[in-house]
C-alpha cells in the first residue's frame, strides 16, 4: 500500500540519519577525549563516585556520566557525552517502537478480518492505534520501575520468545513445508542449538529471582 511504503521509507530515513549521527558523535567524543591531556572518555568512567550508583541505574545516567567525564575532559566533551547518551536512548527506543508497532499491526491485519474491515479497511487506523498504545504503555512503564529493571525484563522476555520461536519455526519448516522446501539438517540443528542457547540464559535468570 502507498501509505505503508511512504511511512516505511520515512521511518527508515530517520533511523539511517540517527545511526549516522550516533556514529559521528561517538567517534567525535572518543577522538576528542584521546586528544585531550586528561585522557580518554572511558578513563573518566572509573572516577564516578560510588554514591552515584542510584543515578547510574536511574534516569540520570546520562547526566552523571557526562559530569564525571567533564571533570577530566572539559565541558565540551561533557556536553557531547550528555547529548550522545540521550541520543542513544532515543535511537534504541525509536527502533524498538517501530519494530513492535509494525509487527503487531501485521499480525492484527493478516490474522483478523475485523481489523481489516475496521474504519473502512484503512490500515492506518490500526497502525496509529497500536502506536498510541505502545507509547502510552512506555510512559506508564517508566513510572513503575527503574530503567535497568525494564531492560532486564525486556532482555529475559526476548530470550523466552527466541526459545519458543526457534522450536516453532523448526516445527513449521519440517511439518508444513513441502519436502523440497524443507531446510537441510544443519539448519535444523542450528535452530535446536539456538533454542538451547537462550534456554540456558532463561533458566539462569529465573534462578536469580527464585
Amino acid at each position: 500500500m502507498q501509505w505503508s511504503r511512504e511511512t516505511s521509507t520515512y521511518i527508515g530515513e530517520i533511523c539511517n540519519a540517527s545511526e549516522t549521527i550516533t556514529v559521528c558523535l561517538t567517534l567525535g567524543s572518543v577522538l576528542y577525549g584521546c586528544a585531550s591531556r586528561n585522557g580518554t572518555p572511558s578513563a573518566a568512567v572509573c572516577d564516578i563516585p560510588a554514591s552515584w550508583s542510584g543515578y547510574i541505574r536511574g534516569l540520570g545516567i546520562s547526566a552523571a556520566l557526562a559530569e564525571s567525564i567533564g571533570a577530566r575532559g572539559g565541558p565540551l566533551l561533557a556536553g557531547m557525552i550528555a547529548f550522545l547518551g540521550a541520543w542513544l536512548l532515543f535511537k534504541t527506543q525509536l527502533d524498538s517502537v517501530k519494530g513492535m508497532t509494525r509487527a503487531i499491526t501485521d499480525i492484527l491485519w493478516t490474522g483478523s478480518r475485523r481489523f481489516r474491515e475496521w474504519r473502512g479497511g484503512d490500515v492506518r487506523a490500526v497502525y496509529y492505534s497500536v502506536l498510541a498504545v505502545v507509547v502510552l504503555w512506555g510512559i506508564i512503564a517508566l513510572r513503575l520501575a527503574q530503567p535497568i529493571l525494564l531492560l532486564q525484563l525486556g532482555a529475559n522476555v526476548a530470550s523466552i520468545v527466541l526459545v519458543i520461536a526457534s522450536v516453532h519455526l523448526l516445527y513449521i519448516n519440517t511439518r508444513l513445508l513441502p519436502l523440497e522446501l524443507r531446510p537441510p539438517r544443519w539448519r535444523r540443528v542450528a535452530l535446536v542449538g539456538m533454542s538451547l542457547f537462550y534456554s540456558f540464559f532463561v533458566v539462569l535468570s529465573l534462578s536469580t529471582f527464585l
